[in-house]
C-alpha cells in the first residue's frame, strides 16, 4: 500500500498494520509447513504400518538402529554378534533343543553379546599380544648443581 505519511499517528498505524500483516504471515507459513509436513510423512506411515505386522520387522531395526536412537553404544562387531549369535546357536547346540531352552538360552545370551563390543575384542587381543622390552637408557654424568642438591 502506497500512502503518504504525513503524522507520526499514521506511521504508529502503519507500523501495527506491518506487525499484525506478519504476524497473519507467520501464522499461515508455520500451518503450511505442518500440511506439507504431515502429507510427506503419510507414505513413511503407510509403509511402518504395513511392515509393522511382518513378524522378525521390529528385530531387524533393532539391530540397524543408530547409537543415538538406541542410547546404547552399538559398533559393527556388536551388531554382527547380535546377528550371527542366535543363528550359530540354533545350527549347533540347539538343533534338537525345545522352544523353551531355545528361549532361556537366547535372552541369556543377548545379555552377554550386549557387553562385547570393539573395544573388549581390543582390550582381549592386547592382554595376550607379547610385549616389547624396554631400552634402559644410560645415565649421563654431567655437572652438578650445588645449590639444587642443598649444599653450598
Amino acid at each position: 500500500m502506497n500512502q503518504n505519511i504525513t503524522n507520526i499517528k499514521e506511521v504508529k498505524a502503519e507500523i501495527r498494520r506491518l506487525k499484525l500483516l506478519r504476524t497473519e504471515q507467520e501464522n499461515y507459513l508455520s500451518d503450511q509447513y505442518f500440511l506439507l509436513k504431515h502429507q510427506i510423512e503419510k507414505p513413511v506411515r503407510i509403509f511402518n504400518s504395513v511392515f509393522s505386522s511382518i513378524p522378525g520387522v521390529d528385530m531387524a531395526k533393532e539391530l540397524f538402529r543408530s547409537n543415538a536412537h538406541s542410547g546404547t553404544k552399538n559398533d559393527w562387531v556388536t551388531k554382527a554378534l547380535r546377528l550371527g549369535t542366535p543363528f550359530l546357536l540354533n545350527r549347533t547346540l540347539l538343533r534338537r533343543a525345545g522352544w523353551l531352552k531355545k528361549l532361556i538360552v537366547m535372552t541369556l545370551s543377548e545379555g552377554a553379546i550386549s557387553g562385547m563390543n570393539k573395544s573388549f575384542f581390543t582390550n582381549l587381543i592386547e592382554k595376550f599380544k607379547p610385549k616389547k622390552k624396554k631400552i634402559k637408557k644410560k645415565m649421563t654424568a654431567g655437572p652438578i648443581d650445588w645449590e639444587q642438591e642443598g649444599i653450598g
